[in-house]
């Protein structure tokens, strides 16, 4: 199997997380200096500080953002109480349209929540100066926006909000992080995530093996081990749909002091990540495919997931059938065996019914040679031929 992604996590960096001194002032700085926000907030994942944004911002009504994003953008917005409008999307880089955004604008509207996919900044300067223009919030999910930046701006510097993850290119093993300038929104918010729960220990145990072995799947007997750990988890989990508010945790030290050591080699994991992914994107075009994160003049990607849209693809069958042939490939959703994420809204966006069912996302791992993604883009070739 070729792996869809890699932690960079092993016994080393656990052994140097049993050293950090301070992690949560470590990481609290460094997001500080990476947004030039005031207030920063560790919380359990992203999805806890989108939802903790919307509880801080006590806000009751619509929230616009895109239907082309995994569904667990869009659960904080419901579980807050408020209720997403979707916006169409622009065909060639996911961002919501313009146009069609001040469209979407009614008297209901409290928040616009931007979600930078696949680390392509989505429009973030001219949203900002809309939202300012009509008054509403802004709120960034860089979930996979994280080291994306448009005009020398980091994505998660403009939003009123902005949420990050601290797993995908972040490489943690868990965690999220909140960041504002507004005081009494980072109180209220703080107030709320002192109130959860501690993250059990067997879950922190089994997330530091799985990262480990996730890590080491390319490696003999790697593969092996790996998919028999998930399948000793999924055999004991509870196969019933959680709300979120079930799910919400504290961040917990473990995860912290993890965190702490790998957002040091963020950077030049990722430098690694862009070089593989441009050589992922000329395979492509050789072979008549455009993929969707392309360096602009004003941006840079930061490649968290690498997106292909084709009117060849079937994304309903070709992902599964790519996966059969040992290409670990995705659609929305990130989770394992999880080939098709059924659209989020039936209305009428021709860009975004146009993408959806012809969308997928390929292995893209810091580790990569050439040998890596010949064998992808040639299982590519012959599945969409």
């Amino acid at each position: 199997m070729t792996p869809y992604y890699s932690p960079n996590f092993g016994i080393k960096s656990l052994i140097k997380s049993a050293f950090v001194r301070n992690s949560e002032a470590v990481l609290i700085d460094f997001f500080r200096d990476y947004t030039r926000k005031k207030y920063i907030l560790l919380t359990s994942s992203c999805r806890s500080a989108l939802f903790l944004s919307y509880k801080g911002l006590e806000l009751s009504g619509d929230v616009v953002t895109s239907p082309l994003t995994c569904k667990v953008a869009i659960d904080p917005i419901v579980s807050s109480g408020n209720n997403p409008k979707y916006i169409d999307i622009e065909i060639d880089s996911f961002s919501m349209k313009m146009d069609s955004l001040a469209a979407g604008i009614t008297k209901e509207t409290k928040a616009i929540q931007v979600i930078h996919i696949g680390g392509i900044p989505s429009n973030p300067s001219k949203i900002r100066k809309f939202c300012d223009e009509i008054g509403v919030f802004m709120i960034e999910d860089c979930a996979q926006g994280f080291m994306s930046f448009e005009n020398g701006l980091p994505c998660g510097s403009l939003g009123d909000v902005s949420c990050f993850s601290l797993i995908k290119n972040a490489y943690g093993i868990g965690g999220g992080v909140l960041a504002t300038d507004d005081k009494e929104i980072f109180l209220r918010a703080k107030k709320l995530n002192d109130t959860f729960p501690n993250l059990s220990k067997s879950l922190i145990v089994y997330r530091i093996i799985r990262n480990i072995l996730e890590t080491n799947r390319t490696r003999l007997g790697g593969e092996f081990l790996f998919s028999k750990l998930l399948r000793l988890r999924n055999k004991n989990k509870n196969k019933k749909e959680t709300l979120l508010l079930d799910t919400l945790t504290k961040m917990s030290s473990i995860e912290k002091r993890i965190a702490a050591v790998q957002i040091q080699q963020s950077r030049k994991l990722n430098g690694k990540r862009v070089e593989v992914a441009l050589r992922l994107n000329e395979e492509c075009t050789k072979i008549g495919i455009k993929s969707v994160a392309f360096n602009r003049d004003e941006q840079i990607l930061s490649y968290t997931k690498f997106y292909i849209s084709d009117p060849r693809i079937n994304s309903k069958k070709d992902i599964k059938r790519l996966n059969e042939l040992g290409i670990e490939a995705k659609h929305l959703e990130q989770k394992i065996n999880s080939y098709y994420q059924e659209k989020l809204t039936e209305e009428d966006l021709i860009n975004y019914n146009n993408v959806h069912d012809h969308l997928l996302s390929i292995p893209l791992r810091e580790d990569f040679n050439q040998k890596d993604i010949n064998k992808i883009i040639q299982t590519l070739k012959k599945v969409i031929k």
